[in-house]
């Protein structure tokens, strides 16, 4: 999962600044990095508090989690594929 994960990680971010303008792009890298550093904290404290609590054990965490990922997945993949494959297909195209 891991590999995948810093795939997609690598990938995601070339993309985000390809499309960024030049005098963007550093600023639109910076937004990344500082909301996937925010989101990884997030996370943490919120799994921690959850499960200091008792609110879950730790199976129920994980795959809570899990469910999270797929359902985002599918939002995305249902509304901006399409989308992300015209501009994939544009940019090969004129590239």
């Amino acid at each position: 999962s891991h590999a995948a994960s810093g795939l997609n990680w690598v990938l995601s971010t070339t993309f985000l600044q390809e499309r960024s303008d030049d005098e963007w792009r550093g600023r639109v890298a910076g937004t990344d990095h500082f909301v996937i550093t925010l989101m990884m904290g997030v996370s943490a404290i919120s799994a921690g508090y959850i499960m200091e609590n008792g609110l879950l054990d730790l199976r129920e965490v994980i795959a809570a989690t899990g469910l999270v990922q797929i359902a985002l997945g599918i939002i995305w993949t249902s509304l901006y594929s399409k989308e992300e494959k015209e501009l994939l297909d544009q940019s090969l195209q004129s590239g």
